[in-house]
């Protein structure tokens, strides 16, 4: 597959997969990109709660449930380092990550400690959101990822072990009714994902699925009035991975 056709393999499997859920997968690849090297990931990913969550005013949007688009480039930094920039269904990202292990075989194996850390900004919630009519707050934060990754022999399978922390802000105003005011919100949200994956597929083209446990714990208040709450979710994930 030339780079033309990889290009468009990967616009065409964005453009399918948009949508605004809250989620974090990590499809990991095992080996650093090498300097001069970068790795496109574009799939899909959603979070499914295990259990409702009581919310009359419509503050659990903040962790939306749903399909999400998963969009990230990786570049080559050189001594096992690499810069991401990832796009989510609400927000962006932008890390870099280390591997910090990376014992090879001859015949092209790989065992990879990998660490990290991203910058996280939240984009202003869309109007459609559940049951809110106009939500304006917007939000920052961080995400450390450790994970533990492998590569086959000749590169046919690759798996990972994953277990992400994240914690962000959000404020900003509010309005949860038409007929009702904007209220000022104000919340801090903290969540951990375990994560284990598979991927499949040779030379420069990858195709990878994961599933994931993830907890969320919210809390702040709207208009003054303390909320919170806390939620467990399934986070399964798949994407494609193309090396250019």
């Amino acid at each position: 597959m030339n780079a033309r056709a990889r290009a468009a393999l990967f616009g065409a499997l964005v453009g399918s997969l948009y949508g605004c859920a809250t989620t974090t997968p990590a499809l990991f690849e095992p080996r650093a990109a090498a300097p001069n090297e970068a790795h496109l990931t574009a799939g899909g990913a959603a979070l499914v709660p295990l259990q409702p969550v009581t919310d009359p005013d419509g503050v659990g949007h903040v962790v939306k449930p749903g399909m999400g688009s998963v969009v990230r480039a990786t570049f080559g930094l050189g001594g096992r380092t690499e810069a991401t920039l990832r796009y989510g269904g609400r927000d962006l990202g932008l890390g870099v990550r280390w591997n910090a292990l990376e014992q090879r075989t001859e015949q092209a194996g790989v065992l990879g400690l990998l660490l990290g850390i991203e910058a996280r900004g939240r984009l202003a919630v869309r109007p459609d959101d559940a049951i809110v009519h106009r939500d304006d707050a917007r939000g920052y934060g961080a995400t450390l990822p450790i994970a533990v990754t492998f590569q086959s022999d000749a590169g046919l399978v690759t798996a990972w072990g994953a277990v992400q922390l994240g914690v962000e802000r959000i404020a900003g105003p509010f309005q949860a009714d038409a007929s009702s005011a904007p209220l000022e919100l104000r919340l801090i949200r903290g969540f951990v994902v375990g994560q284990i994956g598979i991927g499949i597929g040779f030379r420069r083209v990858r195709v990878l699925a994961e599933m994931g446990i993830e907890r969320d714990w919210v809390g702040g208040t709207l208009g003054g009035v303390d909320r919170s709450f806390a939620v467990t979710s399934l986070a399964p994930a798949f994407a494609i991975a193309i090396r250019l």
